[in-house]
């Protein structure tokens, strides 16, 4: 058994680090979260392993960062604002230097863990709401930002617990997938909301300035 978790783990993180490396100029947020809550999803499932296994723990140090910064991501994106090329790599870094930090001090690891990502999240949950409070919105993009505050508290909560029982509550297992499919869920549908609207301004903005054009050749025509 671990032999196989050893291979699955560089398979794993081979396969993450070249998902993170051809995402990191994407500009679709729906993508941008799904990605997220898949990575957290094969975290979570390598965790099933036996806990004597060796590096059991490896994948989720490594790669939970990868959440806040996927969410981060397709927030921005989501707010139309400008993804920095360099935002999921970060967040694989921050991984890298959260499991080093903890072979010498665990403590400070789960510290900045704990303080670091839920704070990510809480940023991405501003920017959602931003869009929330534009004219028109549904309802998912007004339940939006309080799904990533959701998400917040509980990263934080959980890294808590684990902090001071050195194991997850059976209540935060459980309630991780709960919250990950209602919040994916309305990441999706707001996310498609907002796309068929920025598509409908962008269609009005070309007609307006094909309309204008032709007003200004009839103009000139006229002048002429």
């Amino acid at each position: 058994e671990g032999a196989v978790a050893e291979l699955l783990l560089c398979m794993i993180l081979l396969a993450v680090g070249g998902l993170v490396w051809s995402l990191r100029d994407n500009t679709n947020p729906t993508v941008l979260w799904t990605w997220g809550w898949l990575i957290i999803g094969a975290v979570t499932a390598f965790m099933l392993f036996p806990s004597d296994v060796a590096w059991v723990h490896v994948p989720a140090q490594l790669l939970s960062p990868l959440l806040p910064a996927f969410l981060l991501a397709g927030a921005l994106a989501y707010a139309d604002r400008r993804v920095p090329s360099w935002l999921l790599p970060a967040g694989l870094g921050f991984g890298a230097v959260r499991w080093s930090l903890g072979q010498a001090f665990p403590d400070a690891g789960h510290i900045l863990s704990t303080m670091a990502e839920p704070a990510v999240e809480l940023a991405a949950a501003y920017l959602v709401f931003q869009v929330a409070r534009s004219p028109g919105v549904t309802p998912s993009q007004k339940l939006l930002p309080v799904a990533f505050v959701a998400v917040a508290v509980l990263d934080g909560a959980t890294s808590l617990a684990y902090f001071w029982k050195g194991a997850f509550p059976d209540s935060m297992v459980l309630a991780w997938p709960v919250v990950a499919l209602v919040t994916l869920g309305f990441q999706v549908t707001a996310a498609g909301h907002h796309t068929r609207k920025r598509g409908s301004e962008l269609e009005r903005e070309s007609r307006q300035a094909r309309q204008a054009l032709r007003e200004s050749e009839q103009r000139f025509t006229v002048l002429a």
